[in-house]
Order: C-alpha cells, then sequence, then structure tokens
C-alpha cells in the first residue's frame, strides 16, 4: 500500500483473480447516487455547472480551476467522482438484456406462460446448470447418455416417459453429489465459476436455437401463439384488429404493435412463476 497524502491508502499492486459483472438495483443506484439529475441542461450563460444538471457540483469538479467537488470536497486531481442518476418517467428494457428478452418471449407463449420447451429438455438443462454450478463438467456427457438410452427409441415423449427421465435425472444427479466431493480451493472456485458460467451459457444457447421457431399453436394450453419480431430494438407482437368495410363487411387483419416494457416485464414474471429452475 502507498500512501497519497493525509490518511487516504491506495493499492500499490493489485492482482486480482476474478472479475463478476453485474448490475445495481434501483435501490443501490439511489444509495449510491449523490444527486438527482432532472434537467437536460449541463451550463448556464456564463459557463457554470447547473445545480441538478449533468455537471452538478457535487458529482465531482470539471476542470483544475473549478471549486471544489461539492461531495468530498477535493480538487479535480483528487477527487474521484461521485454518481448521480436519472429517474426515468417510464419503465424501459436494458439494452444489455434486450437480446436475452426477445429469445425469451419468442419462445413462449403469452396465454398459459409456457416455454415451448419440451419438459424433458426443461429437466436435463436444469440439472446442468446444478451440476456446472458445482464444477462437474465431465459429467455433462454421462447424463446425456443417460437421457438418450430413454429417448433414442421414441418417435414422440409421452408424460410417462417425461416422468421416468425426470427419475433418473435427479438420481443421476444426487449419485454425483454423493460421490464426489464439492470442496475446492481458493483459486479452483475462481475457475469453476468462470467456467460454470461459460458452459452454462453455451448450453442455454444451445436449447433455444434448437428452439427458437416454435410451432404455432402451444403445446400446453393448444391456443394460437403470436408472431414476435424485432425492430430497432422493439420488440413487436402481431395482434388481429378487426376493421369494418361497407363492401365486404367484417374484416380481420393482423397487426405489428410495440410490446411495452412493463408488459413484458409482467410476461417474463409469469414465465418465472411456471418454471423458476430453467431461469435460475
Amino acid at each position: 500500500m502507498s500512501r497519497t497524502g493525509g490518511s487516504r491508502f491506495t493499492p500499490k499492486h493489485l492482482y486480482p483473480k476474478s472479475v463478476i459483472f453485474s448490475v445495481f438495483s434501483s435501490e443501490e443506484i439511489k444509495k449510491l447516487s449523490v444527486v438527482k439529475i432532472v434537467t437536460p441542461l449541463s451550463f448556464n450563460t456564463l459557463g457554470h455547472p447547473l445545480k441538478d444538471g449533468l455537471y452538478d457540483p457535487a458529482l465531482g469538479p470539471l476542470r483544475e480551476n473549478s471549486d471544489p467537488c461539492g461531495t468530498c470536497g477535493e480538487n479535480v486531481n483528487r477527487c474521484p467522482g461521485h454518481f448521480g442518476h436519472i429517474e426515468l418517467p417510464v419503465l424501459v428494457v436494458n439494452p444489455l438484456f434486450h437480446k436475452t428478452l426477445f429469445a425469451i418471449l419468442k419462445i413462449s407463449c403469452l396465454k398459459c406462460f409456457t416455454v415451448q420447451i419440451p419438459r424433458h429438455v426443461r429437466t436435463v438443462l436444469a440439472a446442468k446448470a446444478k451440476l456446472l454450478d458445482a464444477g462437474f463438467y465431465l459429467e455433462l456427457d454421462d447424463l446425456d447418455r443417460e437421457v438418450a438410452a430413454i429417448t433414442s427409441n421414441c418417435t414422440e415423449i409421452t408424460e410417462g416417459e417425461e416422468e421416468i427421465i425426470r427419475e433418473t435425472v435427479d438420481n443421476f444427479v444426487k449419485a454425483i453429489f454423493k460421490k464426489k466431493s464439492t470442496k475446492f480451493t481458493g483459486i479452483e472456485v475462481n475457475i469453476v465459476t468462470r467456467n460454470a458460467t461459460m458452459e452454462r451459457q453455451i448450453h442455454i444457447d444451445d436449447v433455444i436455437k434448437s428452439y427458437k421457431s416454435p410451432g404455432r399453436i402451444c403445446t400446453n394450453c393448444q391456443l394460437p401463439i403470436p408472431k414476435l419480431s424485432a425492430l430497432k430494438n422493439q420488440i413487436m407482437i402481431a395482434q388481429s384488429v378487426v376493421s369494418t368495410d361497407e363492401r365486404s363487411g367484417v374484416a380481420h387483419k393482423t397487426e405489428n404493435v410495440p410490446l411495452m416494457a412493463d408488459q413484458s416485464r409482467k410476461y417474463v414474471r409469469r414465465l418465472w412463476e411456471n418454471d423458476p429452475e430453467i431461469f435460475k
């Protein structure tokens, strides 16, 4: 550690073993924030930063000749900078999650809120995620072989066979956890966490790609599944519109309308409630 003046210390050498990325919740953002940004304007006519603007003095000094930071009192060289926040008037989708959200909704029925992936495939996927989290990578192939032995001669999986697969998968996972220890050293835990995240994403992507174009009829409720499309980061949903024509009478046509963020959130929450294992 090296002293930078006063009582502040900074690490001289830092060798991180792992980095984990996440997002802040609304409550965490407000706790970190020192000012609420309420105006799109930055400076007044004299060129001074406006309060509650994007260059509010509480966020940190702008130049060397600027006043000390309104939060920590340091100058531009020593102030670390501080968070502000903007409260959006409506709910929006985080651009980082738009592609994932679209993929989930596209393979789901938005009437009974069931993912259009066969139940036995979801069972296997959830089991693989559990094994990956514990660091069991080689056992994934063994699990696939166990399931393939049941499904290889089946043209269509029945409810009875789904139950057999579920029991087989449960027994396989229990046997693995009972047979092997899940204790790792610090370095091994970091490697396992990183690899588990990558492997989990690979398996999820493979399943989604296999069922990215579900049938027009829900496999659970037997109702039509509306078609979804993406246009400039906006999810569009096909809806039937009734129009009246004097000559032909009543006519039905399909229009693409935007799927709003609050509705998307409602759909995803209902999907989670129905099948939490696959969304963990």
